[in-house]
């Protein structure tokens, strides 16, 4: 269990406006969708996201852990972290910064705040999506 899931860290981490995701991705941060499966399933994916469960948030993107992605090494990388409503996405950030992660925020309204938005797809648009179409296309 992550420390945010086991302590109940309050809910304060910087927020991202709902209307700032696809400017987030225009500079190319890396959009962790921490909805359930079952959330997911429902209301679709999140197009360019990764999907990291939330309990294990800490454990791939803090860089000191042993069990963290590749690209959480990189001091560059942005991070952006979606869950439903946008609750569990803010104390995710927080126990990350408590962490060290500070380049970390979480959309003000998660999912649901793109979704009334129109900007879901907005992920589509990411570089890293362009770049593995066109890979896939190639072959």
């Amino acid at each position: 269990m992550t420390t945010f899931m086991a302590t109940g860290v309050a809910a304060s981490a910087s927020a991202l406006p709902a209307s700032a995701y696809p400017a987030a991705i225009d500079r190319d941060a890396v959009v962790v969708d921490i909805r359930t499966y079952a959330q997911r399933a429902v209301a679709g994916a999140l197009p360019g996201a990764l999907a990291i469960a939330a309990d294990l948030v800490e454990a791939r993107l803090d860089p000191a852990s042993t069990g963290h992605l590749a690209v959480a090494t990189d001091p560059r990388v942005q991070w952006v972290l979606v869950s439903d409503d946008g609750t569990l996405a803010s104390m995710a950030v927080q126990a990350l910064r408590a962490l060290g992660v500070r380049n970390a925020v979480h959309v003000d309204g998660g999912f649901l705040a793109l979704e009334r938005l129109g900007l879901v797809a907005a992920g589509d648009s990411a570089v890293h999506v362009r770049r593995e179409a066109a890979a896939i296309s190639a072959h």
